[in-house]
């Protein structure tokens, strides 16, 4: 629609500027005529140029909106758990250790300061102030590509602390809220250690049993195979009143 009525449009005023701009040759000697009509080439070919450029134009406006219909249709649905944790397995995914992180998302983000900050303090073992740093960078940033390194950093501070339930609440949301998130598998593991701290060894058995599942080229997934093999393979039983 727009390209129908630009380039029609923009024709008609650079033909009409040009015959405007033109001088009649009427009996002109020949050498004159010649260069009036060559003068005349010069624009006509000059006008051509304009008028490549302005439908080149119109191309560029119209070419994203047709590329973004087509990338919309060809977005594919989210992978599962399983297809997650194959990508893992494939691709090789390195994890972030327990001392280092990788900068991989754009500094330009204001708020990746809390973030970074919070790895500092966790590194340092200020964990109080790794919690504070790692909350202020998710109540600000939920949606930012390190959110779910934040919420994962956040759970291991509430480990490290010692605050078990704490961090068996926060890998929770991890889960909920990143369920794709390649920070899962160190996040199971630090759940069952969570639930085996706190003395309840069967919720720790079925994570570790889970981790050996979902991830059985994880590192550490012969620990978790080894940890579960010692703990009981059934919960409390309940006892019933005849």
């Amino acid at each position: 629609m727009l390209q129908a009525f630009v380039l029609p449009f923009a024709l008609y005023v650079i033909l009409l500027t040009g015959c405007v701009g033109m001088t009649p040759v009427v009996d002109e000697p020949g050498h004159v005529a010649d260069e009036k009509w060559i003068e005349i080439n010069e624009r006509l070919n000059l006008q051509e140029s304009e008028i490549e450029k302005l439908r080149a134009s119109v191309e560029i406006l119209n070419h994203p909106v047709s590329r973004k219909k087509e990338e919309a249709r060809m977005i594919p649905p989210p992978p599962s758990r399983e297809e997650t944790s194959a990508m893992v397995e494939e691709n090789k995914v390195a994890l972030p250790s327990d001392d280092e992180e990788e900068v991989v998302a754009d500094s330009r983000h204001e708020i990746l300061h809390w973030y970074f900050q919070g790895v500092q303090e966790l590194s340092e073992k200020q964990y109080e102030k790794a919690l504070k740093s790692f909350q202020e960078f998710l109540k600000a940033g939920r949606q930012h590509p390190y959110a779910d390194r934040a919420q994962f950093q956040l759970a291991k501070s509430y480990y490290m602390n010692r605050e078990y339930a704490l961090s068996v609440r926060e890998i929770n949301r991890l889960e909920s809220d990143f369920p794709y998130s390649f920070m899962i598998p160190d996040a199971l593991w630090i759940k069952a250690s969570s639930y085996l701290n706190l003395g309840q060894e069967y919720p720790g058995f079925l994570v570790l049993r889970e981790v050996v599942r979902l991830f059985p080229r994880y590192p550490r997934a012969n620990d978790a195979a080894a940890r579960s093999a010692s703990l009981p393979k059934r919960g409390p039983q309940i006892m019933h009143r005849q």
